[in-house]
């Protein structure tokens, strides 16, 4: 929160340098050798043209804070969509784990039901697995192969 606020007055005394700055005249001047001359001074003598300024800043104080108000709420909302395109892309790093250890997991299947015909059950008993299911497993491998390797 402090930092909103340091921010907030920021931006306040900039906006106040800034409309200082906008309320100052600008003259315009041609000297003896035909130079034209810019400047925030009139020149010491001769004509003159005033071609910029107002006696009254640009912004009233309630258009000025709201326009700071406003400027934070885009940085805070720029924020915000910085963290959740963190967030999206967190998401697709961890699915792409996922999907690499889907792919493994169904290559070392398919390794393994066409090389073993015995495997061992939950129990750790031996037995052989009947070639129908084997069959059938070794397709269902095939295809998560498909569906989670490039």
């Amino acid at each position: 929160m402090s930092k909103q606020i340091c921010l907030f007055w920021g931006l306040l005394l900039a906006v106040g340098l800034m409309s200082g700055a906008a309320g100052a005249a600008t003259y315009k001047w041609v000297d003896d050798q035909g130079n034209i001359t810019y400047s925030q001074t009139p020149p010491p003598s001769g004509d003159y043209e005033r071609v910029s300024g107002s006696t009254r800043p640009s912004n009233t104080g309630e258009e000025t804070m709201q326009n700071l108000r406003n400027s934070v709420a885009d940085i805070e909302a720029q924020k915000e969509q910085a963290r959740k395109q963190e967030d999206v892309e967190r998401t697709i790093a961890e699915n792409e784990k996922i999907r690499q250890q889907n792919c493994e997991a169904a290559r070392k299947n398919l390794e393994i039901y066409t090389t073993f015909r015995r495997f061992r059950d939950k129990d750790g008993n031996v037995t052989r697995l009947p070639e129908e299911e084997r069959l059938k497993r070794l397709e269902e491998a095939k295809t998560q192969i498909e569906t989670y390797c490039d």
